[in-house]
């Protein structure tokens, strides 16, 4: 969309803005409106951080993934009302499962057997998305610990579960505020983002894994196990001290670890401690990629 300056006194200029955007955001003359310089873009966001954004959804499978894979999507790109329709009753209860164990401030305010609607009615502060994002790694951490005592035979996948609940409300509200902050970083982040879940679900589902089977865990993967607590410790010290350096070291140890380490107790084990091998790789691997769109936000700051 391309706009003309228009010359004002002082040395200032003007542009007219869309009145589709104008509509959409509810702006009149007098509102107040944000401005954020990034490089060579300008960009313009509206200061009324509670305006209702709404959207309907049609459920046309009960199947959890999927229903679950809508839902967090509606909330992380920050509507604020969801409208959801379907004709299998039962799926009411998969998304009240959906939101009380994955999506911070939003409720059921009214259902029938025909679809229901979803509000936001109270969350955190974006201004403390940060300090949960903290948190998000900090449960990490405890997540790697708990899974390390189950491999040691140790029962305590209930803790297990309550600190992956954790984790993903915590990220899904982090995703949520950068979305409404409309921060020129945002993709970066997103991806940074989906990698380190997704690294840290492999471990969750090795846990899992771990619950449902009888299995006496060799020396070697217990050691494999330590690799992926220190590949996270240099992705979390790098996030934390913003130091490019730390996670150049992560690529160094990925390159160890994955292709020598991991390969080999690949071509080695057998039935389910293969199994175990393949999880414990897939989340060292995934975790290093989580590197990349950090060592971006860091050049994009500077």
């Amino acid at each position: 969309m391309e706009r003309k300056l228009i010359k004002q006194g002082g040395g200032g200029y003007t542009i007219y803005l869309p009145k589709k955007w104008i509509d959409l955001n509810k702006l009149q003359q007098g509102d107040r409106i944000d401005l954020e310089i990034a490089d060579n873009c300008l960009i313009i966001k509206n200061e009324n951080k509670d305006l209702k954004k709404e959207i309907d959804i049609n459920i046309t499978t009960n199947v959890e993934t999927s229903v679950r894979t809508l839902m967090t999507n509606a909330y992380r790109l920050g509507y604020n009302v969801v409208k959801v329709h379907y004709a299998d009753p039962k799926i009411l209860d998969i998304i009240d499962h959906v939101i009380k164990t994955r999506l911070l401030g939003y409720e059921i305010i009214s259902s029938n057997d025909n679809g229901c609607v979803i509000e936001n009615i109270t969350e955190p502060s974006y201004e403390h998305a940060e300090n949960i994002f903290l948190k998000v790694m900090y449960n990490i951490t405890l997540l790697l610990d708990k899974t390390e005592e189950m491999l040691k035979g140790k029962n305590c996948y209930e803790e297990v579960l309550e600190l992956e609940r954790k984790i993903q409300q915590f990220d899904n509200f982090v995703r949520r505020a950068t979305i409404i902050e409309r921060k020129a970083e945002t993709p970066l982040l997103w991806i940074f983002h989906t990698e380190l879940i997704h690294a840290q679900r492999e471990i969750f589902l090795l846990a899992r894994y771990l619950s449902n089977t009888n299995i006496k865990v060799s020396k070697d993967i217990k050691e494999y196990f330590n690799d992926v607590k220190d590949i996270f410790q240099l992705l979390k010290d790098g996030y934390l001290k913003k130091d490019i350096k730390l996670l150049e070291q992560v690529h160094d140890l990925e390159k160890k670890l994955v292709y020598k380490e991991g390969y080999l107790l690949l071509s080695t084990k057998k039935g389910k401690e293969q199994i175990l091998v393949h999880r414990i790789t897939n989340s060292i691997r995934t975790f290093y990629l989580a590197s990349s769109p950090l060592i971006g936000l860091f050049l994009w700051k500077r």
